[in-house]
């Protein structure tokens, strides 16, 4: 196949076309800032040399401040005895051990921790008498889990990733705050554990602090103010992800558990697809007859759930390639089997166009030989795919589609805003945006955004808040291509690709949709980059020092 492929017109017409395209980009600025060496731009910056700072007097008082006064106050010595009494266990030893942990132990255990745990469950056990035993159970477990993610911060942010698909948005976001006091706390008492940041990071701590500005003159400042709390806690996810999921042990772990959460995001889809329990809001039955229901899983919105998947197949499919075990093999391979089932029957027009981007990318970046097969399998793919799915790709360019002329419109009222707040922006929210939006919109079109990822950065934080987000953007990918380039390692290499292409499909659905309206896949997306970073972050430290 590689010598038919090497020796055909067709293919030798498409290596000189990327191959002129390859040179023409070499010298553009974006090839420069993708070249530019990370440690130059972490030394040679006043910003994040700023940031650096603060961070190191937080160390230093750490060492000194808390080191005398605070490490020895009671409560410390009480919340370690917590720890150790947790780790101790026959249930945390387990734990720790699956995540390379070696959990430290005080002088003494007193009995006071172990008073407290039990007089915590009988107080449980006596509200199951006035409250329903779920809240009970409830209660229960959330004490449990609070006193775990204590003990272990690093088993906290691996459960709120696991945990993204199902729970509320500020369930959620209480359990993120929650995780990152309780690293705060490791890292103000315990010194195996250290604020390293990635350059994603830096860039994200630098968006976090412009949406703030632009939010404090936004025309709807306290719900900007609110959205931009929200979306920076849920982007600090990556952050944590990067410092406390350290090792590779800690890593797999946390890919597991991503990978199985979408699993059962699979199996309810896959329930509302045999059952036909779905809200028919979504068919268009009068321009699609073919198309009976639409399944959006846990997500309320199959284009939300279609999102979700272009992060969770790509990672299921590399797990099923890395996996040494062939029952781990297995296991992976049903996954992305389920979850492109599903992808397929959210009728996502724009996620079925963004897989197809991403599996370009990925060849591009592993074999461009098969660039042939990849046209010839969407050449043969009307032929192949279901007549409903077919119909539903072809509209796409279809007025008469209600979501695609609505589209239209609400991209042309956003750049009249645009016109005239371009600058400073409007202020992060859809609250903000629905102020003026109105006062645009062609035809009375309703919108709660502007059905793009680009012209919503855009239009909340004004010009600086586009160029911080791409460049956040840039840095990861600069991040993860670093790697790609110097590493020998064939099967981390594939897994660099996908990461990448995954997140490219990602973005190129934000070219349709605000994928980021749903802050769950906010969150989803920053736990993703997390743990590619966390994989550079490992592999370099382990590979190139």
């Amino acid at each position: 196949m590689r010598v038919w492929m090497d020796a055909s017109m067709f293919f030798r017409v498409i290596d000189t076309v990327l191959g002129f395209f390859g040179k023409l980009l070499s010298g553009s600025f974006l090839a420069d800032i993708f070249k530019a060496k990370i440690e130059d731009v972490l030394d040679h910056s006043v910003v994040i040399r700023l940031i650096r700072g603060f961070f190191r007097i937080f160390i230093t008082l750490r060492r000194s401040f808390f080191k005398t006064a605070y490490e020895n106050s009671g409560f410390v010595m009480l919340m370690n005895s917590f720890s150790a009494l947790i780790l101790g266990s026959f249930v945390g030893q387990r734990l720790a051990g699956a995540l390379g942990i070696e959990p430290e132990r005080p002088n003494k255990l007193n009995w006071l921790p172990t008073a407290i745990l039990f007089t915590g469950i009988a107080s449980l056990g006596v509200a199951s008498f006035f409250f329903p035993i779920r809240l009970a159970l409830i209660g229960a477990a959330v004490f449990v889990a609070a006193i775990i993610a204590f003990a272990c911060p690093e088993l906290c942010i691996i459960g709120i990733a696991a945990a993204a698909p199902f729970l509320p948005t500020m369930t959620l976001a209480v359990a993120l705050g929650y995780c990152f006091a309780c690293f705060v706390f490791k890292l103000l008492t315990n010194s195996s554990y250290s604020p390293d940041i990635d350059l994603t990071g830096y860039m994200i701590i630098i968006y976090a602090v412009a949406g703030i500005f632009v939010g404090a003159t936004s025309l709807s400042p306290s719900s900007s103010i609110n959205i931009v709390m929200l979306t920076t806690l849920f982007m600090s996810s990556h952050i944590l992800i990067v410092i406390l999921i350290n090792s590779r042990k800690k890593l797999d772990f946390m890919l597991f558990a991503f990978c199985t959460s979408a699993a059962v995001t699979g199996l309810i889809g896959l329930y509302q697809k045999v059952s036909g329990m779905v809200d028919q809001t979504w068919v268009d039955k009068e321009l699609f007859e073919e198309v009976q229901l639409r399944i959006y899983s846990t997500f309320q919105n199959p284009n939300v759930y279609g999102a979700y998947l272009l992060l969770a197949i790509p990672m299921c499919l590399v797990m099923a390639y890395m996996a040494r075990k062939w029952y781990a093999k297995v296991y992976y391979s049903a996954i992305s089997v389920l979850l492109l089932y599903n992808l397929g029957f959210t009728y996502s027009r724009g996620c079925y166009l963004a897989l197809a981007v991403g599996l370009l990318i990925f060849i591009l970046f592993t074999e461009r030989r098969l660039i042939a097969v990849f046209v010839a399998g969407v050449i043969a793919l009307p032929f192949v795919i279901p007549a409903s799915m077919l119909a539903r790709l072809l509209s796409i360019t279809n007025l008469e589609d209600s979501s695609t002329s609505f589209r239209i419109y609400i991209w042309q009222a956003t750049l009249r805003i645009l016109k005239d707040y371009w600058f400073a922006g409007l202020g992060q929210g859809i609250e903000a945006y629905n102020v003026v939006y109105p006062l645009y919109s062609f035809s009375n079109v309703p919108a709660p955004h502007s059905h793009n990822l680009y012209l919503q950065v855009f239009v909340e934080t004004g010009i600086w808040g586009l160029l911080i987000f791409l460049s956040l953007l840039i840095a990861f990918f600069n991040t993860q291509a670093r790697l790609f380039i110097k590493t020998r390692n064939a099967k981390l290499k594939i897994f660099l690709a996908a990461i990448m292409a995954a997140a490219c499909a990602f973005l190129f659905q934000g070219v349709f949709d605000y994928v980021f309206y749903n802050y769950r896949v906010m969150l989803t997306f920053f736990v993703f980059t997390g743990m590619a970073g966390s994989m550079v972050s490992i592999r370099m430290r382990s590979d190139f020092t």
